[in-house]
């Protein structure tokens, strides 16, 4: 039978309550003991009975909530809820250790390499602010994590050609072809387009300041004036093709802003679905459920992967394509770090190798 005999030393906390240090042999009787009486040195409350999902909520609502933007808490609290509370969130902080970390981390192997870094970083945040408030002595998140984890499909940018059947197959949809062209034509985000406001366009100079951005968080809207980071404010030059369109649109509108609902006012969740739906219902892979019968007789042309970030994506690829270096490209983009823009540009010199290749090859015999 195993040996179940433990070695047992109790302290006085400062409110005058025993605690009980149990090991299972002196040494590391000796070695707890030590640390504990470190803990109460540095002002660590031994009593506390905290657990995780106690002092993350508090986390969240001091640290996070005050300075984040919708969207970034949705998805904070998304990481906290599905990823991390399910599986330590019942224990007491000071309980958990290194292989609890291991645990979450495991939990999470199938799942995105993003995801699982966002999901670390969430770890590592809220365990320092808990050394920082004296809750424990030293994070139980190990500096040199293992991540694993999938990596994402790289976004691939539209060909000419599929530009061309995407805008041939949206022709007859208002809105929706003008929402598309916009974003293969400026490079804007989503949210930037669906705050976009007339004010921001000057139909003179052809020119858009982006400065506001749409933000749509459990169906609500909220529009803010600002953007998703500070380099996303920029200004950005309309083609002649995308300007006569606007000017033609701006003629017959009423809204402040370029998309709206029916009666003029801010999109919706609900309006950007039924506007993005246009798109969907022309793929050939999408399946639905016709609600009209006129669904049934729109062609369905389209048989690659459509995004607004495609879109965007496509907006950059080109910049590349005319020459555009990587400053020029990171500004019109309104990327905040340029390694962003540097992915993209990796990405579309390796397309274009074979013809590198080849122009070398005919230059050098």
């Amino acid at each position: 039978m195993a040996d179940k005999r433990y070695y047992r030393k109790t302290l006085t906390l400062p409110d005058g309550k025993k605690k009980d240090i149990y090991a299972k042999s002196k040494a590391e009787l000796e070695e707890k003991v030590l640390e504990a009486k470190m803990a109460l040195r540095i002002g660590v409350d031994l009593g506390d009975g905290t657990t995780f999902a106690e002092y993350a909520s508090m986390w969240f609502r001091t640290y996070k909530q005050p300075y984040l933007r919708p969207s970034s808490q949705e998805l904070t609290l998304s990481v906290l809820n599905n990823h991390i509370l399910p599986y330590i969130g019942y224990l007491p902080i000071k309980s958990i250790v290194a292989i609890h970390i291991q645990d979450v981390m495991n939990r999470a192997g199938d799942k995105s390499k993003s995801l699982n870094i966002k999901i670390l970083n969430t770890l590592r945040a809220i365990f320092d602010s808990a050394v920082d408030n004296n809750l424990i002595i030293k994070s139980p998140v190990p500096k040199r994590q293992r991540l694993s984890g999938t990596d994402t499909k790289e976004k691939e940018a539209l060909s000419h050609e599929q530009e061309n059947v995407l805008l041939e197959a949206l022709k007859d949809t208002g809105a929706t072809y003008l929402f598309v062209l916009m974003g293969l034509k400026t490079g804007l985000r989503r949210g930037e387009l669906l705050g976009l406001m007339w004010d921001a366009i000057d139909l003179d100079k052809g020119e858009i300041k982006v400065f506001r951005n749409l933000v749509i968080v459990n169906g609500h809207t909220q529009l803010e004036d600002t953007t998703k980071t500070k380099a996303g404010v920029r200004t950005v030059p309309v083609p002649d093709s995308l300007l006569e369109l606007l000017k033609a649109e701006k003629a017959k509108t009423t809204s402040f802003f370029v998309f709206h609902k029916r009666d003029g006012s801010m999109m919706s969740q609900t309006a950007y679905k039924n506007l993005w739906h246009k798109v969907q219902i022309r793929h050939k892979n999408i399946s639905f459920t016709p609600k009209k019968n006129n669904h049934l007789e729109v062609k369905r042309i389209i048989d690659f992967d459509v995004t607004p970030h495609i879109l965007r994506h496509t907006y950059i690829t080109r910049l590349f394509e005319a020459g555009l270096d990587i400053k020029e490209v990171q500004y019109l983009a309104g990327h905040a770090d340029v390694t962003v823009t540097m992915k993209i540009y990796t990405h579309y010199s390796e397309s274009r190798k074979p013809d590198t290749f080849a122009k070398v090859r005919a230059a050098l015999g």
